[in-house]
């Protein structure tokens, strides 16, 4: 299994620890963090059939999440970035991936 990495500090075994631990996250109540999470295949969540979910507090859940879930500590989860290519895409609404080269020229 490979590694998680957020920007600037040290690996974690998930997407959902790394966002966790961005500045401004926490680990309880579930919190993402504010910055960018790089990731190269791997695990997204540490609990199986779990993804990335992210609520704002207008969710009546927000002040105990539910299991799987992430609250967002900004308006409308601004700052956080997931930058990397997964394993597979699954959900009932999977996305292609995508990568835009930010510089002429460049190989991706």
């Amino acid at each position: 299994m490979q590694t998680m990495v957020y920007l600037g500090g040290t690996a974690k075994n998930s997407v959902f620890a790394a966002l966790q631990a961005l500045p401004g996250g926490s680990k309880s109540p579930p919190t993402a963090g504010r910055g960018t999470v790089y990731f190269s295949g791997g695990v997204f969540h540490p609990k199986p059939l779990c993804g990335i979910w992210i609520m704002g507090p207008s969710d009546p859940n927000f002040a105990t999440p539910p299991s799987c879930w992430l609250r967002e500590n900004n308006s409308g989860a601004v700052g956080i970035n997931i930058v990397g290519v997964p394993n597979f895409q699954g959900g009932p609404n999977p996305h292609a991936v995508t990568v835009l080269a930010d510089k002429p020229g460049g190989h991706w």
